[in-house]
């Protein structure tokens, strides 16, 4: 069993041991307007039933810390943006009721073929009922021209929306109220990847449905996600990139363009936030070389350019010290070049060898630098979802707390004049 820290909020589909990501934006909304206190959530992981105080052995409860949204304006611009990502106060157990599923992070997807069934999960029901236990179904992604072609013209204008796809009926079944935040995942050469977010449809009738289309959001989800989590990179493994680039010698000044035991350039600084010592500016002229002198502020900025760029550079399935360590030496945008027979990489393999904790030497198959799998865990521990994903995502159910402190959760079921879900 392995413990995750999460970033994202999202729905569990137990039958079939993957879970879906990301959530509605609206669901944390009062009226589409006021965004809610974070306080006013909490989460359950691994649950079937949908009482908050359901007694279940798989069930995690968990407090939120923050929750992200992207623009979002509601009924003004026709529910655009209608995602939120969600980070956990605490880590989450991961086991056969709580595993991660996919995003295509690198956008190398083929467009889904109208019909392909996806697979969606929650609570909801027709009109106001709702279901005590998780449900789930597939339903058909349906391209442009179909879904123009059956839908009712009081949802004809959401077909315009860019960062809509349009799902359909099957067996009399689709999504309704209460299914807002709940994904449909699709399977692709075996991997489950998550490709929409329920966001509207109609209330009283079973009709297409409107879902965000979660790989126009990959871009955001990722900043998001990289301003929030560098996973495995700790004391040590900054200790051992800055025994790589000077020894770590900490007397080192600035010369030929490079500053400090990290012997950090201009430009990596200001990739980095262009950290300083307290009580400085960054617009002072030598606020960089300050920086870079300093052991603490080098590795603040070390630590903030391996969230922008951190990436399985080596293509063994992980993100790891190696990974941070070609990054350094290559560049976030080149970092898959091999460190080859310098001072540099002999340095940190010696390191490697008396410091860290890591598996033996083997590397892989390159990989584009747009993609990769790390794990989200700040403890180090790798977990892996089966495909290339930076982030890994586990099965939560989220219910928001009104005056009554009734539970409002994410729902699957019959669609029930348009509104959000």
């Amino acid at each position: 069993m392995q413990a995750l820290r999460l970033l994202f909020v999202v729905t569990a589909v137990p039958f079939m041991r993957i879970v879906e990501g990301a959530q509605a934006a609206h669901c944390f909304y009062i009226n589409n307007k006021f965004l809610r206190n974070v306080t006013d959530f909490s989460a359950v992981v691994g649950g079937l039933y949908s009482a908050w105080n359901a007694t279940e052995d798989t069930r995690q409860h968990v407090q939120l810390k923050q929750i992200y949204v992207h623009s979002f304006t509601g009924p003004l611009k026709l529910f655009s943006n209608d995602i939120a990502l969600v980070l956990l106060s605490t880590h989450v157990s991961i086991n056969v009721n709580v595993l991660p599923i996919c995003l295509d992070w690198g956008q190398r997807l083929p467009p889904l073929p109208s019909g392909t069934l996806g697979l969606v999960a929650g609570f909801g029901g027709y009109r106001d009922m709702q279901y005590d236990v998780l449900k789930y179904t597939t339903l058909p992604f349906l391209d442009h021209h179909d879904c123009e072609k059956n839908t009712s013209l009081n949802l004809q204008m959401y077909t315009t929306v860019a960062d809509k796809f349009c799902v359909g009926v099957n067996n009399g079944s689709a999504v309704g109220p209460g299914d807002s935040g709940g994904g449909i995942a699709f399977e692709t050469e075996g991997k489950w990847f998550l490709r929409g977010v329920v966001s509207l449809g109609a209330y009283n009738k079973v009709e297409n449905s409107f879902f965000t289309n979660v790989a126009h959001h990959v871009s955001w989800i990722s900043d998001i996600a990289k301003e929030v989590v560098v996973p495995n990179l700790d004391a040590k493994c900054l200790r051992c990139i800055c025994e790589a680039a000077s020894g770590c010698n900490t007397t080192y000044g600035c010369a030929l363009g490079f500053c400090g035991p990290f012997y950090m350039s201009r430009v990596y600084w200001r990739d980095g936030g262009k950290p300083v010592l307290p009580e400085d500016d960054p617009i002072r002229a030598g606020a960089y070389e300050d920086c870079g002198r300093n052991y603490t502020c080098s590795a603040v900025t070390v630590t903030n350019y391996m969230s922008k760029y951190g990436q399985d550079c080596n293509g063994d399935g992980h993100t790891n010290c190696d990974d941070y360590a070609m990054i350094h030496f290559n560049g976030g945008n080149a970092c898959y070049q091999p460190m080859g027979d310098t001072n540099f990489s002999a340095r940190y393999e010696l390191c490697r060898a008396d410091t860290l904790s890591l598996p033996p030497r083997t590397y892989h198959s390159l990989i584009n630098s747009s993609t990769g799998m790390a794990s989200a865990d700040t403890s180090a521990s790798v977990l892996q979802c089966g495909c290339s994903a930076s982030y890994v995502f586990a099965a939560v159910i989220v219910s928001m707390w009104g005056a009554a402190r009734r539970p409002h959760y994410m729902h699957r079921a019959s669609i029930l004049a348009a509104t959000s879900f």
